[in-house]
């Protein structure tokens, strides 16, 4: 059996970012319509500014394939639930 090395990131820090999607998610709502979506919210097609590699011409941050979230929607509370403590562990790299 081999092991590989793997780059991860830690799930907190991942879930610390988690919120601040969500709300740039619902910042973007507030912006003009930058691509076509059927009307149950999903992508009908990629916008052509994403296949020509361009960003947004609407200055819209995020592009999702379905609207999760709307305009107008509360934005997210953030932050780390409960007590929070950080343990130090020794790295050990496997042969």
């Amino acid at each position: 059996m081999s092991f590989q090395p793997v780059d991860r990131l830690p799930m907190w820090e991942w879930a610390m970012w988690w919120d601040k999607t969500i709300d740039r998610m619902i910042g973007d709502e507030q912006l003009p319509e930058d691509s076509k979506r059927n009307p149950n919210g999903t992508l009908a097609e990629w916008p052509a500014w994403l296949l020509e590699g361009k960003p947004s011409p609407t200055g819209r941050v995020t592009l999702t394939s379905w609207r999760l979230w709307k305009k107008g929607e509360p934005l997210l509370e953030s932050g780390l639930l409960g007590p929070v403590t950080l343990r130090a562990a020794e790295r050990m790299d496997a042969k």
